[in-house]
């Protein structure tokens, strides 16, 4: 039976897809869900397009500056941080990593979790890592304090629920650690777990699971060979499939071969 709630929606983007010219999406998986709801499978002229990001460079000037400003915080470049920017909400499971960083914080006192961003859990997470002293939630940072934190980390952090809409995507969080070298530390399952293991750039822990997080950094702690053959694969994936300059690039040449299809109105 269907939802009364989500029907609305479901006729919604079945009738958006049904009148389409034509249809994309940021994954194989999800292309073929907009041509499921237009009742057809997908065509020869339809394409997928992940997610694409953009390069920032920080000068040695601007990474130094970077530095001294996370230094107030007791972080270090000679620390072993792992890191989260974006939404601090209900959609991620800040508690499991609060969990583990104060299960690893006696033997490990050199790693530290810092979690970056802003949202309607920020305060919760704050009042829980009180409790933690190798959790550090700043809230909301500029850019480049951001990006330089970004070169200083060994891990990036994605603690997502593994909820149905994110299942079948590559969320950006992920794509944006990809593009600084940085292995991805996930509880996602999906496509995102099945990138992390295929192309042997980070690894996914389990849901809920406090234990299952700190195996997965200890096991990095102590294979720092493994931990750089994973960076540099990350490094490797993001220029070949979610460079910005190439992704969009190639998107709109798609596009313009749609349009293409067509014939001309006058005047245009």
């Amino acid at each position: 039976m269907a939802d009364p709630l989500t029907l609305p929606f479901n006729i919604a983007a079945s009738t958006a897809c049904k009148r389409a010219t034509a249809i994309t999406g940021i994954t194989d998986g999800i292309l073929a869900w907009g041509a499921n709801k237009a009742g057809r499978v997908v065509r020869d002229d339809e394409r997928s397009f992940p997610h694409g990001y953009y390069q920032a460079h920080v000068s040695a000037g601007e990474q130094e500056e970077a530095e001294v400003f996370w230094e107030k915080y007791g972080v270090k470049s000679s620390d072993f941080i792992v890191s989260y920017f974006g939404a601090v909400n209900s959609r991620h499971e800040f508690s499991v990593v609060i969990d583990a960083a104060k299960a690893l914080l006696i033997n490990y006192p050199q790693l530290k979790f810092v979690i970056c961003g802003s949202g309607d859990h920020l305060q919760k997470v704050r009042d829980s890592a009180k409790e933690a002293k190798n959790v550090i939630v700043p809230g909301w940072v500029p850019k480049l304090e951001m990006e330089g934190l970004a070169r200083m980390s060994s891990l990036g952090l994605a603690p997502y629920k593994s909820e149905k809409n994110y299942l079948e995507s590559v969320p950006t969080k992920a794509i944006e650690y990809f593009s600084h070298g940085l292995p991805v530390i996930s509880s996602l399952k999906g496509r995102l777990a099945n990138v992390l293991f295929q192309e042997q750039c980070g690894v996914t822990y389990e849901n809920g699971s406090w234990q299952s997080l700190v195996d997965s950094i200890v096991d990095l702690l102590r294979n720092p060979m493994r931990l750089r053959s994973l960076g540099e694969n990350s490094e490797r994936l993001f220029k070949q499939e979610y460079d910005g300059s190439r992704v969009y690039g190639d998107m709109a040449t798609h596009l313009e071969g749609i349009v293409d299809q067509f014939p001309k109105m006058p005047g245009i």
